[in-house]
């Protein structure tokens, strides 16, 4: 399996902002939460460029996101943390697979 480092590619964005819309919804009584990233968001978009220029393709993973499958070539991943101001930013970690 190919470990690549690719935080240096991507370390960058870390600490930026994403445009993330909260889509709330109730279901039997308990409220659940479906987080949209917005596609226009720069830095969101600027991170697909870089990921496309280095023939990545990019996952981004928040609050409510499943897990993803088994290791993947090519797949890059790039967290989001929510901050106390509802806001949602880049986390300083990228992995590969």
């Amino acid at each position: 399996m190919i470990r690549l480092n690719v935080t240096p590619i991507f370390q960058r964005f870390a600490g930026q902002e994403i445009k993330v819309t909260d889509d709330p919804y109730e279901d039997e009584g308990k409220t659940y939460h479906r987080y949209t990233i917005d596609p226009e968001d720069t830095v969101y978009r600027d991170m697909q460029q870089v990921a496309q220029e280095h023939n990545f393709r990019l996952v981004v993973m928040h609050e409510g996101v499943m897990g993803l499958p088994a290791f993947r070539p090519g797949r890059v991943t790039a967290y989001l943390d929510k901050t106390d101001q509802e806001t949602w930013v880049v986390r300083n970690e990228f992995s590969y697979g």
